[in-house]
């Protein structure tokens, strides 16, 4: 009785350790791919190429923010701050909130303007279509 009670055990710890290991890899490989979708968006705003940032959105933020909606969302920066110059990923920011079931991570960046003020932008990216789009975007002057 004993043996079978200590396999058993054995057996749970190990795959704790197996989903815990899973989940941490998971989250680590959705922050990485997430990102990359993240900074072509940044770059696309910072370029003012706001239809292509469009694109990275999500299919249900698409609907609700058009293009010349988010092209506004960005002017109240840009008159603060002037144009961006760089992005900053905000320190111990890196996939802030990550989550794989469902899947998302949350994101927070520090904005410089061309006139030396900053601001931030907070991003949550969603899995869609095979790839990984922006579901919630602020932009905070």
């Amino acid at each position: 009785m004993k043996k079978v009670l200590l396999w058993w055990g054995v057996v749970v710890v190990l795959f704790a350790f197996g989903v815990g290991a899973f989940a941490v890899l998971t989250a680590q490989q959705n922050t990485r791919a997430s990102r990359l979708v993240l900074n072509e968006f940044l770059e696309n705003a910072r370029r003012r190429n706001f239809q292509r940032a469009h694109q990275l959105l999500s299919d249900r933020l698409q609907e609700r923010l058009s293009v010349a909606a988010l092209t506004e969302q960005w002017k109240p920066f840009e008159q603060t701050n002037g144009p961006v110059q760089r992005w900053e990923l905000m320190a111990g920011a890196s996939g802030s909130g990550v989550s794989i079931l469902p899947s998302w991570v949350d994101f927070t960046h520090h904005a410089r303007g061309q006139n030396g003020g900053s601001g931030y932008v907070v991003a949550r990216m969603v899995p869609e279509d095979g790839t990984w789009r922006i579901e919630k975007l602020n932009v905070v002057p």
